[in-house]
């Protein structure tokens, strides 16, 4: 995700299943947006794209044995598949994979080449530099978006496409607390009630008991009930035991609601109070 296609258009969030875009220079300051207000630079990335295409084309001969001609047209092919991609109406972040090995190649051909056409150390010396200073910058990036939990499920991030929330990541972690202090322990019955569960069942791979359910079924109870706020109507009138209710997001537009019976949060509130004097 560190080597971006320069058409493209993207709205505020990439979070639903389908994002119709048009081609448009908007998107790379967007991006440039992005870059200066959570990275703190921009130009050195658009230095690595520049050299790419100018090492390619217009320093002629690439690295050792390489052929211009063929360095040629991994410029064109490359530049061909920025414009299509950018003219398709469908644009996914994947969508970018179709350039960027193009990229990847061409930006190690033309600093080779830039290099080379140098010739002299004092010259060389200071655009290697920044070459590297580029690749470091780009590993920044790189990092950022992909793995820092600040950004990965952010909205503001632009290659943000359809992962759900850091919510779901906790609602996971607290339910498995609770079958800690349940009697039954990981078999602890949980039921999910939501048309649409995927990605819970993931989160809650580790229990033994979890039952999924489309609609509310006739026997709603539970000590553990996860739905969320697209689930259709008509759950809570179908429980008969009191509950505390608990909401982590999912995505954007969606929340996820734990529903804990009130005697199982007690035996929890119990032992976390018990857990923390012991580690006093």
């Amino acid at each position: 995700s560190n080597v971006r296609p320069l058409l493209f258009r993207v709205p505020a969030s990439w979070t639903t299943p389908r994002a119709i875009l048009s081609p448009s220079f908007r998107y790379q300051k967007q991006i440039d947006a992005w870059d200066i207000a959570y990275f703190g630079a921009t130009g050195e990335v658009r230095v690595s794209e520049h050299v790419s295409f100018s090492g390619s084309i217009f320093f002629g001969k690439g690295p050792g044995d390489a052929r211009p001609a063929f360095v040629r047209f991994l410029a064109v092919y490359t530049l061909l598949m920025v414009l299509v991609y950018s003219a398709l109406p469908y644009k996914t972040p994947w969508s970018m994979l179709g350039m960027l090995h193009g990229l990847i190649l061409m930006a190690g051909v033309g600093a080779v080449s830039l290099l080379r056409r140098l010739k002299h150390l004092p010259f060389q010396v200071p655009v290697a530099l920044l070459l590297l200073a580029v690749t470091a910058q780009l590993g920044v990036q790189s990092y950022r978006t992909n793995l820092d939990p600040r950004f990965v499920t952010d909205t503001r991030n632009p290659y943000v496409y359809a992962q759900p929330l850091r919510g779901v990541v906790l609602m996971g972690s607290f339910v498995e607390r609770l079958a800690a202090a349940h009697p039954d322990g990981r078999a602890m019955l949980v039921k999910v009630i939501m048309p649409n569960a995927w990605p819970v069942p993931w989160y809650l791979r580790r229990l033994e008991a979890v039952g999924y359910w489309e609609d509310p079924p006739l026997d709603c109870d539970a000590p553990v009930i996860v739905t969320a706020t697209d689930a259709p109507a008509g759950l809570e009138d179908r429980l008969n035991g009191a509950y505390e209710r608990f909401s982590y997001g999912l995505r954007a537009d969606v929340t996820i609601v734990v529903y804990v019976n009130t005697d199982l949060m007690d035996r929890f509130r119990a032992a976390e109070r018990a857990a923390a004097s012991e580690g006093k």
